[in-house]
């Protein structure tokens, strides 16, 4: 076996033995149970008075000394070979036996310090063990071991509970950490899909004006050339102030502008309220996009996209509009359910749902010229308030 399979199986053990509070918390059991048995031998019920010595205090703690060093033992034995593995009969059996060896060597030792060194009976009778001093395996043959068996098995059980404990927080632990894993790897998997499906609608619009809008081809694509600077940089961030996300929204309607040569009008409200306040990055792009697809693109007649950020109470509400898809016989429902049909709408959804769980809403509203609203409502917070609730706990 090399040194690092040692090493490895050392620290599996290690795992197993109780430590820190749970050491401490032993420890600290068995010191009062052991105040209690002095008490118990400094004023017996039966005698001529109190026996105030630093020999009946040894010997009154003697028991309790040795169940405190007896207990770790036994809780590695029910950690090691836990009842959960293997099998169970088999297993029960060892703490069965384990419990006998130890509850019979405690009584051994204690029998034998008491025969040494505790007080003499005052009123005739015998010493512990019989005549001739101490004779363990006497107390063995009465019986008398049968109470400390019954400690140790309370040891045992308690050994057994903990271990039940142990892997339940470890389990619970796992899960946690399995759960934000699955989570972080489905919105990294949700923002992949996002980036190649807004850079090839920007890519189409690009080469729909090569040659009637050249000036505005080489504007469109310095600005696709910033967006795809900022979304393409890798990032841990799950969320971004409002003013980074209004910075590159702009960059994608002038894009949207560029190529419906006038047809478009748009506008983005954001006060200073909302500035620092905390989105998802690329939220409200797939909005946007998903009006020029449904609505704007659909019709020959000047439209409008309106993007507001504003805060109500303890939320960021964020709306966009548009003027809609005027011409043909197109109905709200009609209008309902291609919107809520597109990739963008439903990858929003989905990040949403993954960063805020039920704290979030995203509703679609029809308008009366026919176009749709999207408002999404996000709890309001900061980085500043962020770093308030960490430092905090």
């Amino acid at each position: 076996m090399t040194d690092i399979a040692v090493h490895d199986e050392h620290e599996r053990d290690f795992r197993h033995f109780p430590h820190g509070q749970q050491l401490a918390g032993i420890v600290a059991f068995w010191l009062v149970f052991a105040a209690i048995s002095v008490t118990n031998w400094l004023f017996p019920p039966f005698g001529d008075g109190p026996n105030f010595s630093l020999t009946v205090g040894f010997v009154g703690s003697f028991a309790a000394l040795l169940w405190m060093i007896a207990t770790p033992p036994l809780f590695w034995l029910t950690s090691k070979y836990s009842v959960e593995r293997g099998d169970r009969i088999r297993t029960i059996l060892l703490y069965l036996l384990a419990a006998l060896v130890v509850a019979f060597a405690v009584d051994a030792l204690g029998e034998w310090v008491r025969g040494n060194f505790g007080p003499r009976p005052q009123r005739g009778g015998r010493g512990p063990g019989g005549p001739g001093g101490h004779r363990p395996f006497w107390a063995l043959a009465r019986g008398r071991f049968l109470n400390d068996y019954m400690v140790t098995l309370a040891i045992v059980s308690a050994g057994v509970a903990r271990d039940y404990f142990t892997r339940y927080h470890r389990r619970l632990e796992e899960s946690t950490r399995l759960k934000a894993q699955l989570a972080e790897a489905r919105l990294s998997m949700l923002q992949s899909q996002l980036n190649p499906h807004f850079l090839f609608n920007t890519l189409n619009a690009v080469s729909s004006l090569v040659d009637r809008d050249p000036r505005g081809v080489r504007r469109m694509i310095a600005r696709l050339s910033e967006l795809l600077r900022a979304t393409l940089e890798p990032t841990a961030d799950a969320e971004v102030p409002v003013s980074r996300e209004v910075s590159m929204l702009e960059r994608y309607l002038e894009i949207l502008r560029i190529r419906f040569q006038g047809r478009l009008e748009t506008s983005i409200v954001a006060g200073p309220e909302v500035q620092d306040a905390l989105l998802p990055p690329m939220i409200l792009q797939p909005l946007v996009e998903n009006s020029m697809k449904h609505a704007v693109s659909k019709t020959s007649a000047p439209s409008r996209i309106d993007v507001r950020a504003e805060r109500v109470g303890d939320s960021l509400v964020l709306s966009v509009r548009d003027t809609g898809a005027q011409d043909g016989d197109v109905t709200d429902e009609d209008v309902l359910r291609q919107a809520g049909m597109g990739i963008g709408l439903r990858n929003t959804r989905a990040r949403l749902e993954e960063i805020y769980g039920d704290e979030y809403a995203l509703d679609l509203d029809k308008t009366g010229d026919g176009g749709l609203t999207v408002t999404i409502r996000l709890p309001y917070h900061t980085a500043s308030d962020l770093q308030a609730v960490e430092s905090g706990r």
